[in-house]
């Protein structure tokens, strides 16, 4: 009989042209090969209680009264209640409305495994409700970064190590976020594993052959928000026009400084060669990134891996991004890319300019590039090692407790 899996997230796809993430979509119907998978994510004002989305049991927990609805989704839980601190009097209605309909699922269903992607909220609740309910099935908890690295106070701190602690397994989207639970969180190293998020780089994200290259096109993809640094990308083509005249800079995102920005590159008189092209779904992206010869991931601080440097490298482009620990991971300095100091837009800007001029240079990186990331994020062997993880689970809970019978 097959195993049966409940997937917590706060973020899922409410449409076949929805521009949410699909990192969780995308890993559910890799373990659906195996296992029968139910996810659980937020209802939102668009979506149904429940649906069958690609032959995934998908249910929406409601939360608040519907048009209110709006903790989750667009730039993400953290982001909205950065930028929007009145959000956070949803907070005790999201997490209430998150605890009823796992106890709802569990009593209906008997799961093999609950896996919880990240730790705030999902899996402060799951973890909550095995303490007071002690025949929960093992959790697995995966951390895709923001919510490691937020937080990050004494008291949130420990937050976060009792409730990682806790999980059956801790699962991280890259070495430096394990290094970060070592050091910062004291957790035990062996009990964390480093599985990256996929990306489908057999038939989405490939070069799409009858789209020509730009030779001077560099394109910006992701959320448009302070931490991903759009505002020193903007800054670097101050210098990079005064060399590279013909060079196009395409930022596709959208954000909560997304129309500061746009105001911005106006009062710089970079509209000539800056457009915003706004969000695009998953669909969209790879013929944009096809058509561009650099991708630039200039984001700063903590990020969890940065799928978009591999959805990049997956389409053929040469890519240049902030040399920050996660990154390193899909970045190999002059080898696959060209890592830049965070922050620089000078630094930034003579990257730029070096590999505009440079043809030879980008067709090596290209080449090294896509064949690095094949062999590291391709869906299958990222959904071969989730899949291994939760039977290895599933299976010590079941010799666990015919041991104890």
């Amino acid at each position: 009989m097959r195993k049966k899996i409940l997937v917590l997230t706060s973020t899922f796809p409410k449409s076949g042209d929805d521009l949410q993430p699909e990192f969780v979509k995308l890993l559910s119907l890799q373990l659906r090969e195996n296992f029968d998978v139910t996810v659980l994510a937020p209802h939102a004002p668009d979506t149904r209680a429940e649906e069958i989305v690609s032959g995934l049991n998908v249910v929406r927990f409601r939360y608040f009264f519907t048009p209110c609805q709006t903790l989750a989704y667009g730039s993400g839980i953290l982001t909205n209640l950065k930028y929007q601190p009145v959000k956070w009097l949803l907070v005790p209605f999201f997490i209430l409305g998150l605890l009823v309909a796992i106890i709802r699922l569990t009593r209906k269903v008997r799961y093999d495994a609950i896996h919880a992607h990240w730790i705030i909220p999902q899996g402060i609740a799951v973890i909550g409700l095995k303490l007071l309910f002690r025949q929960l099935p093992p959790v697995v908890i995966t951390s895709h970064g923001s919510d490691l690295f937020a937080f990050d106070g004494r008291w949130g701190r420990w937050l976060k190590r009792y409730v990682l602690s806790k999980a059956d397994a801790i699962i991280v989207v890259s070495s430096a976020m394990k290094m970060h639970c070592v050091t910062s969180l004291n957790l035990a190293q062996e009990k964390i594993d480093v599985i990256p998020m996929g990306v489908d780089l057999d038939s989405t994200f490939v070069p799409r052959p009858g789209i020509k290259r730009g030779d001077k096109d560099i394109v910006f993809v992701g959320r448009i928000v302070e931490k991903k640094g759009v505002q020193y990308l903007i800054r670097a083509m101050l210098e990079v026009i005064k060399v590279e005249p013909g060079v196009k800079l395409t930022i596709i995102g959208d954000g909560l400084m997304k129309q500061r920005l746009e105001q911005e590159v106006v009062d710089l008189q970079l509209d000539r060669w800056v457009r915003f092209l706004g969000a695009m779904s998953n669909k969209r992206l790879p013929e944009h990134l096809s058509a561009s010869k650099i991708a630039v991931v200039p984001s700063f601080g903590h990020e969890g891996l940065g799928l978009v440097a591999v959805e990049a490298m997956g389409c053929g482009c040469v890519v240049v991004a902030s040399d920050l620990p996660a990154l390193r991971d899909v970045v190999i300095d002059g080898v696959t890319g060209l890592l830049v100091r965070q922050r620089d837009h000078h630094d930034l800007a003579e990257k730029l300019i070096r590999l505009l001029s440079d043809d030879m240079l980008c067709r090596e990186l290209s080449i090294a590039g896509r064949k690095s990331v094949s062999e590291k994020f391709d869906w299958k062997d990222v959904g071969q090692r989730y899949t291994a993880l939760l039977t290895r689970v599933i299976e010590n809970r079941n010799h666990g407790i015919a041991a104890g019978g």
